[in-house]
């Protein structure tokens, strides 16, 4: 798991555990040096888990291979956790706050393909942002799209991988630094956060990674669609879909009413 230590890679390292890994090498470019982290190790060897921690950036293709090579056994899957934000408009972005976010997240991403046995399964953490566009977040957007691609180029060679693109998750790291404001303009475009015991049961059902994307985002869809600036062919599909299944949704309760009258 890279970004281990982080708050998502935390929640994932657990639920790993809980679905009967034995082994997890859990990285982060300082290792398991904070309490949270110490307390995380200490949590999944009491519950019978070898863990291995690796400190270096992913990021680093020697970092990353030297990490993978100082497993205890063959690494057989990996979650790749790691990013970070660095919002802003366009016209502010530089080189340096571009190579910020891309560099953990792509670079990691790509690492990770280069380093992992063609058996191993890859599940990359993309986000919302690299399908739709976020404003601020050219960045970010460019650095999940970029995973998204990769998870595709893998599909076309055989081999496994899913990115799975999350909209906001609750009680994460990245949406506490945003702050109340920002989830307060979410809310008024439609745009709910992920239960993270709900994101984590999509990962179960996409592992198979017969899907090499998927979007996995709590928004209200037709909310949302009206605060973009143009309509995309995304949209074009999408609502179609949405209105039938809220039309279907609608007439639910009442076809259940008439069924137990009758």
């Amino acid at each position: 798991v890279t970004g281990g230590f982080g708050s998502l890679g935390r929640r994932v390292a657990r639920w790993l555990a809980d679905q009967g890994v034995t082994s997890l090498l859990l990285t982060g470019r300082s290792g398991a040096s904070s309490d949270a982290a110490k307390a995380l190790v200490a949590e999944l060897e009491g519950r019978g888990v070898t863990v291995t921690v690796g400190q270096g950036d992913v990021a680093e293709a020697d970092a990353l291979l030297l990490m993978v090579r100082a497993a205890p056994t063959a690494v057989a899957g990996a979650v790749h956790c790691a990013g970070i934000n660095d919002d802003k408009p366009l016209a502010d972005q530089t080189e340096a706050s571009v190579r910020a976010v891309m560099q953990p997240k792509a670079n990691g991403a790509w690492n990770l393909h280069q380093a992992l046995p063609s058996s191993a399964r890859l599940v990359l953490f993309s986000s919302a942002s690299g399908t739709l566009g976020v404003p601020g977040q050219a960045n970010y957007a460019a650095a999940n799209a970029a995973l998204d691609a990769l998870a595709r180029a893998r599909h076309d060679e055989g081999l496994h991988c899913v990115s799975l693109a999350y909209g906001p998750w609750s009680d994460s790291a990245m949406v506490d630094a945003l702050g109340a404001d920002v989830e307060a303009v979410w809310a008024s475009e439609g745009i709910r956060t992920l239960d993270p015991d709900e994101a984590l049961a999509i990962l179960g059902r996409t592992l198979d990674g017969k899907a090499p994307v998927v979007l996995a985002a709590d928004f209200d869809w037709l909310r949302y669609a009206e605060t973009r600036p143009s309509p995309t062919p995304f949209y074009d599909e999408l609502l179609p879909a949405v209105r039938e299944v809220e039309a279907a949704a609608a007439a639910g309760p009442a076809l259940v009413e008439q069924l137990r009258t009758a």
